[in-house]
């Protein structure tokens, strides 16, 4: 393997070696934001569509909350404390087939029971009602806070310093 192939495992190794731990918050990030598995994640209570929450977390320099694994949702959901909170997925590029908003592969889901619903083909947004998901339209008028998160710029800067072949190099061995 190339030496930027070892420099990533080694980093990635001592990343999960440490568990949970927070890394340095950057400025940016509110202080209120809890560290959850992978990055920070501030609830904001405001009644705005998906598409102008989403606008705002991005304003913000974050963006609105993915949640790929069950431990990240058991974290994420005791911060939204049982509101109706939009996160950051949706299936508006293909109706049924719902995808992370930053392209995180999917993987994981909390949906309630009967949930993704078959109502209408406009419920293309994920708000969390009472710890589960429900799909709804843009402007689900329940919706009453959105999740942002911001991500641990270590991770990030990263993954966008490792070449696509070199990771498949790490994975394929």
């Amino acid at each position: 393997l190339s030496s930027i192939a070892w420099s990533f495992f080694l980093i990635f190794f001592s990343l999960t070696a440490a568990g949970n731990s927070e890394p340095t918050k950057p400025t940016y990030v509110p202080k209120d934001a809890k560290w959850v598995v992978d990055g920070w994640i501030q609830v904001y209570d405001s009644k705005l569509s998906w598409t102008k929450a989403k606008v705002e977390c991005e304003r913000l320099r974050g963006q609105l909350a993915v949640v790929s694994s069950s431990e990240k949702w058991r974290e994420v959901r005791a911060l939204i404390h049982g509101r109706k909170c939009w996160i950051g997925a949706t299936d508006s590029a293909k109706e049924g087939v719902w995808q992370w908003i930053d392209g995180t592969p999917w993987s994981y889901s909390a949906w309630a029971s009967g949930e993704p619903g078959t109502r209408s083909e406009t419920e293309d947004f994920i708000f969390t009602v009472n710890g589960d998901w429900h799909d709804a339209p843009e402007g689900a008028p329940d919706a009453v806070a959105y999740a942002c998160q911001w991500k641990s710029e270590s991770l990030e800067g990263l993954v966008a310093a490792i070449d696509d072949k070199e990771v498949t190099a790490i994975i394929d061995h």
